[in-house]
């Protein structure tokens, strides 16, 4: 790995005056944050905003103990998958901290992993919190999972010898700019770190030039176009349980943002007038959206229903407002559109849908996901759209010909197959810090 000059230009220059502004933030912020947690009835969350995290215990002296963090949904499905591997590698036991940030992250974790490891809300990047957290539940390698950089975080796990290694590392070239504004203090954080597990080698590019050492930075591949993870733990629901019959066409809309389900919307009931028996599960990206879309769909006319309200479904559109279905729901579907890529959202991750053999549908905005666009695309898997009228006819023509619905799908698998192994790499860099 080659070295970068230093031509950064603005930014906070050291960890110094990072810490020293973290902790007037946090003698500012700390009242608010009570007080907000408090009237919404999150104390829970309040306190492990501030480390105090339940007290770590062990089956045995020797079992290794990792903290997995990743901040959201996405993240939490490559931390389980990272856990699961783990698991089957390591005969002992193992303990597991899992941590994110948002809510919706921590359901996910509670719903599939609480069983075999510990999830928590991760402590503020303000002094004294992660280190409170780490008094708690000290592990003996901390990973974090994609773009997480804490810089307070990260040198309290230091200070205590405890390795820290970034895992299906990625810099986005929409956030580069940014990180680069920062570069001095990076630079010092990220020679303290153990090591950078990257996605890809424009990924190792962009965080050598921002300060990583060229010795710890590796290109692992993408976990997430691992078969491994991709399919997840198959529902125990198929198209009976949905309330379908064997070959009624199913639309499957995953990470839907503000203003999607409009056009949608508008291709659902133009794709009907040809397939009058076709249904669509449309998945919200962000819950807190989901009523403002079903007002949307109820002026165009169609009824709908909630999936957490129970099947069989009963009406043309299904909203999904469970946790953690929509990967393994994708099985179901006869075509897939992933959003984010109808409004200037930067995209959403395509190769889920290709490990189930699905034809994809997106939109022109794909800066987030350009590599996977790429593989999918030069592969005859998935297809962009501009509005209503090509999402249509492109859905239509899927529907009219089965046999080239197949074909898609069967492109996508075989060419994520060729790209396979990134997870069994990224795991094996957790295992080598901790044999060190």
């Amino acid at each position: 790995m080659k070295s970068f000059p230093d031509n950064s230009s603005t930014g906070i220059p050291s960890y110094g005056h990072y810490r020293v502004l973290t902790l007037a933030l946090r003698g500012l912020g700390t009242p608010f944050l009570w007080a907000g947690m408090h009237a919404t009835g999150q104390e829970r969350r309040y306190r492990q905003l501030r480390g105090r995290l339940p007290f770590l215990e062990k089956k045995n002296n020797t079992s290794p103990h990792i903290w997995i963090h990743g901040a959201s949904l996405g993240e939490a499905g490559v931390t389980e998958s990272l856990v699961q591997y783990l698991r089957s590698l390591f005969p002992e036991d193992i303990c597991f901290t899992l941590s994110a940030c948002t809510k919706t992250g921590i359901a996910m974790l509670e719903k599939r992993l609480s069983a075999v490891a510990t999830p928590v809300f991760a402590p503020l990047d303000l002094p004294g919190w992660p280190e409170a957290a780490l008094e708690a539940r000290p592990p003996d390698i901390m990973v974090f999972v994609e773009t997480e950089i804490w810089p307070n975080w990260i040198r309290a796990c230091t200070d205590r010898k405890i390795p820290v290694l970034m895992v299906n590392g990625r810099i986005s070239p929409r956030s580069f700019p940014r990180y680069l504004k920062l570069r001095p203090l990076l630079k010092e954080i990220f020679n303290k770190m153990a090591g950078f597990s990257m996605i890809s080698d424009k990924d190792a590019e962009r965080i050598l030039k921002l300060g990583a050492p060229s010795e710890k930075v590796w290109v692992c591949g993408n976990a997430k176009r691992d078969p491994f993870f991709l399919t997840g733990t198959p529902l125990p629901i198929d198209r009976a349980g949905l309330g379908l019959k064997e070959n009624t066409p199913l639309w499957i809309c995953g990470s839907v943002r503000k203003g999607e389900e409009i056009p949608l919307t508008e291709a659902f009931i133009k794709t009907r007038e040809k397939f009058s028996d076709l249904r669509m599960i449309l998945a919200p990206r962000h819950l807190k959206r989901l009523e403002g879309m079903e007002k949307n769909i109820a002026r165009k006319g169609l009824s709908h229903q909630r999936r957490s309200h129970g099947l069989p479904l009963s009406h043309p559109v299904l909203f999904l407002d469970t946790m953690g279905e929509l990967r393994s729901l994708y099985a179901l579907a006869d075509v897939v559109f992933c959003g984010g890529s109808l409004v200037p959202a930067g995209g959403q991750n395509l190769l889920e849908a290709a490990a189930w053999a699905k034809p994809i549908l997106f939109g022109p905005s794909m800066e987030d996901f350009s590599e996977e666009k790429k593989l999918l695309t030069e592969a005859g898997a998935a297809f962009e759209i501009r509005d209503a009228d090509t999402l249509s006819q492109k859905l239509c023509f899927f529907l009219r010909f089965p046999e080239k619905a197949r074909e898609a799908g069967e492109a996508g698998l075989n060419a994520l197959r060729k790209n396979q192994g990134a997870l069994s790499c990224h795991t094996h860099a957790i295992i080598r810090l901790l044999q060190k």
